[in-house]
């Protein structure tokens, strides 16, 4: 079976980023990670296939979507955040 992956676009991103949810995750909280580590942006979970994130106010560089289930488990994606 093929994994389960994060697909998201356009990437880099100007501070709208898309993200398709697969089956089984969507009411997974969506969380954006910076390069050290610490959570810089949230939401609850959507019942959705697909999302947007506005990302204003973010400093530009590396991050990270994580997609997180209550039980732990988690699908992640790296982005960059332009000026």
């Amino acid at each position: 079976p093929e994994k389960t992956r994060l697909r998201l676009w356009p990437n880099p991103t100007t501070g709208r980023l898309r993200f398709t949810v697969p089956a089984g995750w969507q009411n997974a909280r969506a969380v954006v990670y910076d390069a050290s580590g610490r959570a810089a942006w949230q939401a609850a979970g959507e019942d959705s296939d697909s999302r947007a994130l506005q990302l204003e106010g973010l400093a530009p560089g590396l991050y990270l979507l994580s997609l997180e289930k209550e039980g732990g488990e988690r699908l992640r994606a790296r982005f960059v955040l332009q000026p």
